[in-house]
């Protein structure tokens, strides 16, 4: 039936496959008769049965139903028939069930595929879509190019993909998230602003308003956050069926007199955008550099290849006359020192981040949080495990201040950590010989965050270096007493609330520790400290970076 099928002698396949029918369910033979009657184009007879088809299970069934909802002109059906095809299969495999879906109405000319190529937005022919179910001769639509007033267009590649892959927010995520969500409050009637990323199927970026964005990001409807999620598989060339949750979706194509800011990850996979920004449009670029930790040190990523693509990366926005931006002095004077032997002219201008940073919990588990601290003070230290965090460290201070400290007190760890390192495997034995008296949380959610800054009794960050500390950040907008580290940027965030300590005293960071849980007058100048100090909030930020674009 295999040779017949593909021969087109669709009646001798029906006839088979209703007579195996007739004997008892086959889902082989069940697929053959659905795809007969596709090829012969009976969507009058599909349409009876083609809502209970369970397009999940198998490409071929989608591709029967996602045929006979274009012929009925159901567009909203076929967008869900797209979106379970794209978290099942990936935009590669989607491509193929819909060649099985379009061939035949491609060899027929019929004329509502016809329309239906035409009035795709443009896209690249070499397109993995364009490639396999293009017909040839149909109109590719281009996208006009830009004009009118001057757009700033805000990078988010990688917030886009940690968003469709599912994995936690770091930092750089919680900055473009929480940047985006101040600008987005503030009236920008003088300019326009969009979000620009590189899809993974497209060779171009593509851009959609910042308000739609927002709208998705912080809208509690999940199916608002699925297509959140998605947003980074979709091909330009399936865009007019998403066109109801996105429809400002649309091709980047700057004009000179447009700003581009990259305010995350613009190295390694992402440094081709960046690049092609910078040499392709001819645009006014802003890049952040959030710290020059790895160039300091490269034993601070075990990557040589990460660290390599960083580097150059750098290089590279220090001599292309991008403006660079970054969030503390101390990061500025880094760059600036090394900027010396590069390009002296280079713009370097500070960007203070607020305190008040978007929590957006995207992860399904719940806030759980250890029974060992019901009822009891700890301090937390939030943050990935590496060498310069100075966890081990504070690990070792706090096990030998365990003797002077009341028996409810307890240090958490928590943060994404690489269980196979040195480090991970010195706090284990610290936290065997503990007890419960230290524990590590892995890969907390945001809920999981909120809560455990709502209820410790101090924050601890003792890196030997920062560009400027999120999670200490987080810490100042709940208002908890801090103990930090005198090194990087942390005495810049920290400013006159925190209790500072070298990061390599073993006996001030010990000390600091029990007068935190012990010392009443610490407590009281914390309190007096965070009443004289203005809160930094990403307002602030946001309203300064408008500046900045428009040169003020």
């Amino acid at each position: 039936m295999r040779a017949a099928f593909r021969a087109g002698n669709y009646d001798a396949c029906i006839r088979f496959s209703s007579d195996v029918l007739d004997q008892g369910f086959d889902f082989v033979a069940w697929k053959l008769f659905l795809l007969s009657h596709m090829r012969m184009r009976n969507h009058a007879f599909l349409a009876r049965v083609v809502d209970d088809l369970d397009e999940a299970v198998d490409g071929d069934l989608a591709a029967v139903k996602f045929a006979t909802y274009l012929n009925l002109d159901r567009f909203d059906e076929m967008k869900e028939v797209l979106l379970v095809q794209l978290r099942e299969r990936g935009m590669d495999k989607l491509s193929l069930m819909m060649k099985a879906a379009l061939d035949s109405l491609t060899k027929t000319g019929d004329p509502k595929f016809v329309a239906w190529c035409q009035s795709l937005p443009g896209a690249p022919v070499g397109s993995t879509f364009w490639r396999i179910v293009g017909s040839p001769g149909s109109r590719r639509v281009p996208f006009a190019a830009g004009d009118g007033p001057a757009i700033l267009y805000v990078d988010i590649s990688e917030t886009i993909e940690h968003l469709e892959t599912g994995r936690p927010f770091t930092g750089i995520q919680r900055v473009c998230t929480s940047l985006l969500s101040a600008l987005n409050r503030l009236d920008q009637a003088d300019i326009e602003i969009r979000v620009a990323f590189r899809a993974r199927h497209s060779a171009y970026h593509l851009s959609v308003s910042l308000s739609e964005f927002c709208d998705a990001l912080h809208n509690p409807n999940q199916t608002a956050i699925r297509d959140l999620k998605l947003l980074n598989s979709w091909c330009p060339a399936v865009q007019h069926v998403f066109a109801q949750d996105w429809p400002s979706l649309n091709q980047v194509r700057p004009k000179k007199s447009d700003i581009f800011l990259f305010p995350g990850v613009f190295w390694g996979p992402h440094f081709w955008n960046y690049r092609h920004v910078v040499e392709k449009y001819g645009c006014k670029v802003m890049v952040f550099i959030h710290d020059l930790i790895v160039i300091k040190d490269p034993a601070e990523n075990a990557s040589a290849i990460h660290n390599l693509a960083f580097v150059d990366a750098v290089k590279y926005a220090i001599s292309s006359g991008s403006r660079i931006l970054v969030q503390s002095q101390a990061t500025r004077f880094d760059v600036l020192d090394y900027a010396r032997g590069i390009n002296q002219d280079v713009s370097v201008s500070t960007l203070r981040f607020g305190d008040d940073n978007l929590l957006k919990r995207f992860q399904t588990a719940p806030a759980v949080i250890p029974d060992a601290l019901s009822g009891r003070r700890f301090m937390i230290s939030v943050g990935t495990l590496s060498k310069r965090k100075n966890f081990v460290r504070l690990a070792k201070c706090f096990e030998a201040a365990l003797p002077d400290l009341p028996a409810d007190c307890a240090l958490v760890f928590c943060g994404m950590w690489e269980k196979n390192s040195p480090e991970f495997h010195a706090i284990a034995e610290i936290r065997r010989r503990s007890g419960d008296r230290i524990l590590y949380i892995d890969a907390p959610n945001d809920d999981q965050l909120a809560t455990l800054y709502d209820d410790c009794h101090a924050f601890a960050l003792i890196s030997e270096d920062e560009g400027w500390g999120m999670p200490l950040s987080e810490a100042i907008e709940k208002r908890k007493p801090l103990l930090i580290s005198d090194a990087g940027s942390l005495p810049e965030v920290g400013g006159e609330i925190a209790t500072y300590v070298d990061p390599r005293d073993d006996v001030a960071i010990r000390d600091a520790i029990v007068e935190i849980f012990t010392g009443e007058a610490l407590l009281e100048r914390t309190r007096v400290a965070y009443s004289a100090t203005k809160p930094r909030v990403w307002s602030d930020t946001a309203a300064r970076l408008l500046e900045l674009v428009a040169g003020r």
